[in-house]
């Protein structure tokens, strides 16, 4: 697979990464997936309920359903 560099800010994407983590009581590493599904609008895989919560409140696409 292609690797990709993500050209957002880091100071940008760390603080929204904190206050997703914080709002939805998440890790610092499910947020940052959480931040980055929603902006790429990419589908998100898990099993873990808060990320799945997270996710679908950001009206990003869950796997599996």
């Amino acid at each position: 697979m292609p690797i990709e560099t993500d050209d957002l800010p880091r100071h940008r994407a760390s603080n929204d990464i904190i206050d997703i983590g914080r709002r939805y009581q998440l890790t610092a590493y499910d947020a940052a997936y959480a931040e980055l599904a929603r902006r790429e609008s990419a589908t998100l895989a898990t099993f873990d309920d808060a990320l799945r919560k997270c996710a679908k409140s950001f009206n990003v696409k869950v796997i599996p359903v």
